[in-house]
């Protein structure tokens, strides 16, 4: 079997809700800023999918890096 491509989504939550079951990483930016309401992460139906926190990276201005890997 050869490696998978990769493909990388940024926003998006109907399509990533579309692709859940693709889904083998999630990389989450969190800013400390406020911007209005938000939206979800995923914008349709899917079942329960849990991942694990990999890596947390840190910076000066208070941005965090999250990056999880789908639970086996």
């Amino acid at each position: 079997m050869s490696p998978a491509l990769g493909i990388y989504l940024c926003g998006g939550s109907k399509i990533a809700g579309e692709l859940i079951d693709e889904v083998d990483e999630l990389v989450i930016k969190t800013y400390p800023l406020v911007l209005g309401s938000g939206m979800p992460m995923f914008g349709s139906a899917f079942a329960l999918t849990e991942f694990t926190l990999d890596t947390v990276r840190t910076f000066k201005n208070g941005v965090l890096v999250r990056t999880y890997q789908r639970k086996s």
